[in-house]
């Protein structure tokens, strides 16, 4: 019965963890039970967590209670008589700092650990135990990954207050499409382009041309390549 207390090498007791390491979430009965635990609870103030984990662990007790179901899952070769007497023993905690857990952080354990783990958060870090640093470093993702949401959110609605009270920025000014360059005449074109030093006439592109009778002449020989 005593090793049945602790997680061990042998035993990491990941059955007691609120958490489904499988379909990587809370299961919905534990998920529904807390909301319930929630809306009986009047504590809005900063031990709201932790008075909603004292009416949790008070609904999950008794016959046909989480804490039984979740003992006989951790401790098959347990009879229901063990299980029943084991109970006594075990409450809900958390693996984390109990002002700032979320429910992924909670955790069927021994009474004792529990007073432990809320006064002194770090023992689940601490004495080498592999599952207890499995169990903290759950808890520290999930905590941390809700806190950036909370920053994103307030940003996110403090933009919208700013849009509301100031409008929406001004749409950014539409850049003109750049000049044409000047198109290229036609190749008909260039006999009608008079030279300006000759008066005669330009070639087309890929042609030689000689002249003879410089003076008062524009007689124009053309060569093809």
């Amino acid at each position: 019965m005593r090793s049945a207390q602790v997680a061990t090498a042998d035993n990491w007791l990941d059955e007691l963890q609120a958490f489904d390491w499988d379909t990587r979430e809370v299961p919905k009965e534990i998920v529904d039970l807390w909301a319930s635990a929630a809306e009986k609870t009047d504590d809005d103030g900063p031990m709201h967590f932790a008075a909603v984990l004292e009416t949790f662990d008070r609904l999950a007790s008794g016959e046909n209670g989480l804490k039984r179901k979740l003992l006989a899952a951790a401790y098959p070769k347990l009879s229901s008589d063990d299980v029943k007497f084991l109970e006594l023993f075990f409450t809900f905690g958390t693996t984390f700092r109990r002002d700032i857990a979320t429910l992924e952080s909670v955790r069927l354990m021994p009474m004792p650990l529990a007073v432990l783990s809320e006064v002194h958060p770090k023992c689940w870090v601490e004495g080498g135990n592999d599952a207890h640093l499995m169990a903290f470093t759950l808890a520290q993702q999930f905590v941390d990954f809700r806190h950036q949401i909370g920053k994103l959110r307030k940003e996110r609605d403090a933009k919208r207050r700013r849009v509301a009270s100031e409008g929406p920025a001004p749409a950014p000014p539409v850049p003109a499409p750049p000049a044409s360059p000047p198109s290229s005449p036609p190749a008909s074109d260039w006999r009608e382009m008079s030279s300006p030093s000759r008066g005669g006439a330009y070639p087309p592109p890929g042609r030689r041309t000689s002249t003879e009778g410089l003076e008062g002449t524009s007689t124009l020989t053309v060569f093809e390549d």
